[in-house]
């Protein structure tokens, strides 16, 4: 499996060669985690912007098949093959003149290279913000539980008036024993000190 940071690994890569047995897949929106640092990116370059839209917004499993018919990777082979064919390939490439070589590199990465400078501290910055929220609590906690995770639980929580954004709710007491101030309002006593909240 090639699957979220993974997969974007993978995307890093020049070149790819799969077993063919290999599945790929997004995860982000499923499970709450960072929107993908990598795979927002290069998937548009890759496979083009409606295949992108589909891995990274549908999450579905990709087969080492369809992903070598949709560009993910240069080729398939059997697993049994599979070091075989990355040796072929590396052959392939050490007949080349290593300069060349590394201008060629430079040129195809100008894309990859502007797209992930312009926009990886976005993902930096939303992980910082938001990992503590209710989506990737969910999405943890239904992945550890071993369970679907609740994804209209969020939406439900939106219509009470409730925030995603804060797991215990607002940060609104004040511990009157210890002062510890943005408790969560939700709890009874302080986490600080253990005091009861009043």
């Amino acid at each position: 499996m090639a699957v979220g940071g993974g997969n974007e690994v993978h995307l890093a890569c020049d070149l790819s060669i799969a077993a063919d047995d290999v599945r790929i897949r997004q995860v982000g929106p499923s499970v709450g985690s960072v929107p993908a640092a990598g795979g927002t990116q290069w998937l548009p370059l890759l496979v083009g912007e409606r295949r992108a839209r589909q891995i990274l917004m549908l999450n579905e499993w990709i087969p080492a098949q369809k992903a070598l018919e949709w560009g993910l990777v240069n080729e398939v082979v059997p697993r049994k093959n599979l070091d075989a064919a990355v040796d072929e390939m590396c052959q392939k490439l050490i007949q080349k003149f290593p300069e060349c070589m590394r201008y060629t590199r430079e040129q195809l990465n100008f894309w990859k290279n502007l797209a992930w400078g312009m926009t990886a501290g976005h993902a930096r910055e939303w992980l910082t913000l938001h990992y503590g929220a209710l989506e990737p609590y969910e999405g943890m906690r239904s992945f550890v539980e071993k369970r679907p995770a609740d994804y209209l639980r969020l939406r439900r929580a939106a219509a009470e008036g409730l925030s995603s954004e804060f797991l215990w709710g607002p940060y609104r007491h004040t511990c009157q024993n210890c002062g510890a101030k943005g408790l969560p309002e939700v709890f009874t006593y302080c986490g600080v000190c253990g005091s009861k909240l009043e």
